[in-house]
């Protein structure tokens, strides 16, 4: 009798485990993978190139969706307000994709600055700006 009582006991304390464990996978499944789906695709995108280049990003515009083009964002980072550059992303397979211009931009920036500084010997020669 002691024995069937005992075996009945162990069967519900491994049922008890058992439905906890499911019970808390469930919770994990569902429950925890909602709060990093949370945030936006803006915040997403945000965090991406801070990571990306290590430098904290602001938004200067958002454009949204439409049938052709998906969102894209014009960024600048804090320390290089000057350089505004677009970031836009795709979903190829399950997996977002995101592209930046930010390296484009900068090289165009630095560019731009170093004609303006031999603009002056360039018009003491003889040219004109425009």
């Amino acid at each position: 009798m002691k024995k069937i009582l005992l075996g009945i006991l162990a069967a519900c304390v491994l049922a008890i485990g058992v439905g906890t464990l499911i019970i808390l996978w469930y919770v994990g499944m569902f429950v925890f993978d909602k709060v990093e789906d949370s945030r936006t695709e803006d915040e997403i995108a945000k965090a991406f190139i801070e990571e990306k280049y290590g430098m904290d990003a602001i938004f200067i515009n958002i454009t949204p969706d439409n049938f052709v083009d998906g969102k894209s964002y014009r960024m600048a980072f804090k320390e290089q307000e000057d350089v505004v550059f677009t970031v836009t992303f795709e979903t190829v397979d399950y997996a977002t994709v995101y592209h930046d211009d930010y390296e484009i931009m900068l090289a165009e920036h630095e560019a731009k600055e170093q004609a303006e500084k031999i603009l002056p010997q360039i018009e003491e020669i003889g040219f004109k700006n425009r």
